[in-house]
């Protein structure tokens, strides 16, 4: 089973049920993706069990190096809008993507292509320098890019 973080499948689901797609672009090919959510370790901490979830049907697509290029290119994330169909831009000139990742570079890429682009920092990732924390958000959590209504 392949573990992901927590916040992670929440906000893949989240995002899976409010917005128009939720896209993967890896390193690791496609196949390799699809095997990875397809066999997802889901931990229950009520009852102390863990669980094999299927998260493939989530995902709207699924791009890689091979098929877009690479990650630290901005013509790789204007590739992604095309075949996602986004071409226009909102009015502070932003398309209405969001990429998320660990890599400063990626960012710097995603951002350059008009999409809103966020490092992740979660324990394992390689060590961000005060000027990748000064120039770009930063998040921890995921839960923090969306909020759930209660009432």
């Amino acid at each position: 089973m392949a573990p992901l973080f927590e916040d992670a499948i929440e906000a893949i689901k989240y995002w899976s049920a409010l917005c128009e797609g939720v896209y993967i672009y890896s390193s690791g090919s496609v196949k390799a993706q699809k095997l990875l959510l397809g066999n997802v370790k889901i931990v229950n901490e009520s009852n102390n069990s863990i669980e094999c979830a299927q998260m493939n049907g989530l995902i709207t697509d699924y791009f890689d190096t091979v098929n877009i290029g690479k990650k630290t290119e901005k013509e790789s994330y204007e590739k992604i809008l095309k075949k996602i169909g986004i071409d226009e831009t909102d009015e502070e000139g932003k398309r209405e993507v969001l990429f998320l990742s660990d890599n400063p570079l990626e960012v710097k890429a995603a951002i350059a292509s008009g999409m809103s682009s966020y490092i992740v920092e979660k324990p394992g990732n390689y060590p961000l320098s005060d000027e990748d924390r000064s120039k770009y958000r930063v998040v921890i959590d995921l839960h923090t890019l969306f909020s759930y209504d209660d009432k």
